[in-house]
């Protein structure tokens, strides 16, 4: 039966969405869903592929889409023909029911070269998301990673969404000089928060202290990749030597170990002196914390969001009283924006919960689904 059913659609259309539709019915959901993209690296081939529904055989693999052949001579004209430009990469879009042991659902999978821009991604990302709200799919949030182009993308629906919701965390001192603006795109009369994925966050921190383009200098202390490399070759320490020679910068496991609090607290005990680095370690450690933490309460989410909100304005503030220059003493414009991202993503999720989703019938909140 499974080999007679029509497969998987090779192009955002309607049955991509009546597939998502229906699987929700059949886990019984009617809840908020996070949507998110990436890209995954291809080898670049012809692939021939039949089509049970049509009863005809379609070749895959370029970015054109699926193209109907008839005969094998078909076939070999339009491999040997140089208009059509082969997948170097997929840009697959996901659905996730932010609620425990469920599998994350596929919603379409689209061959694309490395050479788009936010003008030729951004519409894919439009078209996805309009059409699961069009059909009542409530999308809460959308997730990405850091690159320029998917922060531009989601800068992009910000911009292009009929309307905003905006609320501001007052400054806890007089004036304005800390205070928070959070907007939350209303897009076909549903919020949705942009938020970043907090992992990939966690390591674009890391290699900004591990920088030497940089130096992160935090009043009378800075942050160096010297004190770290150090730290890794002492007797007991929680790092390891490939976590700062030779090391793999986009490597989860030895980011996770450098904002652990074994690192912390091994720091703090063994070098009181460097505080730059334990300042850092704390402030850009808790920040993916917020996120993936799976203990703590909302309220201490919150909290951590405006401490390094606090923190990051300070840290600013600083650099411009003292005359120094942010793009040599301070995170890159990457992280900064990164860092703005994952701080309205909190409170957002936590605002866009409370009015939407826990009034008629409340659905939990497990923030680490949502990133």
């Amino acid at each position: 039966m499974e080999g007679k059913a029509p497969k998987f659609p090779m192009s955002i259309c309607n049955r991509s969405f009546e597939l998502i539709v229906g699987q929700l019915k059949a886990l019984t959901y009617d809840g908020p869903v996070a949507l998110s993209w990436d890209d995954t690296k291809l080898l670049p081939a012809w692939r021939f592929y039949w089509d049970t529904q049509q009863q005809t055989h379609f070749l895959v693999g370029a970015v054109n889409g699926p193209i109907r052949v008839a005969d094998p001579e078909a076939a070999r004209a339009i491999m040997t023909d140089t208009s059509y430009i082969l997948g170097s990469k997929v840009r697959l879009f996901c659905l996730q029911i932010p609620l425990a042991g469920v599998a994350p659902i596929m919603v379409a999978g689209i061959p694309i070269t490395e050479k788009l821009d936010v003008l030729q991604l951004e519409p894919l990302s439009s078209q996805v998301l309009h059409g699961l709200l069009d059909r009542d799919v409530h999308v809460v949030s959308c997730s990405c990673d850091g690159t320029e182009t998917e922060r531009s993308v989601q800068h992009t629906l910000v911009e292009n969404a009929e309307s905003q919701h905006v609320f501001k965390v007052p400054s806890p001192l007089e004036g304005h000089v800390y205070e928070l603006t959070i907007r939350i795109p209303i897009i076909h009369n549903h919020p949705v928060v942009m938020v970043q994925d907090s992992l990939h966050a966690r390591k674009t921190f890391r290699n900004n202290l591990f920088s030497g383009a940089r130096l992160l200098a935090l009043g009378n202390h800075a942050a160096f990749y010297r004190h770290i490399r150090q730290i890794a070759f002492e007797q007991g320490s929680p790092l390891y030597h490939r976590d700062v020679e030779k090391l793999d910068r986009q490597d989860d496991n030895a980011a996770a170990r450098l904002f652990s609090a074994e690192t912390l607290r091994f720091i703090i005990q063994r070098h009181p002196t460097y505080l730059g680095d334990i300042v850092f370690l704390f402030v850009f450690g808790e920040l993916p914390d917020a996120y993936q933490n799976r203990r703590i309460s909302h309220g201490e989410r919150i909290k951590i969001a405006l401490r390094a909100h606090y923190f990051v304005c300070m840290w600013q503030a600083y650099l411009h009283k003292a005359g120094y220059a942010e793009s040599r003493y301070f995170i890159s414009r990457e992280a900064a924006d990164i860092t703005s991202y994952l701080i309205e993503g909190v409170l957002g999720l936590v605002v866009v919960h409370r009015d939407q989703y826990a009034r008629q019938k409340p659905f939990p909140l497990l923030i680490w689904h949502q990133s």
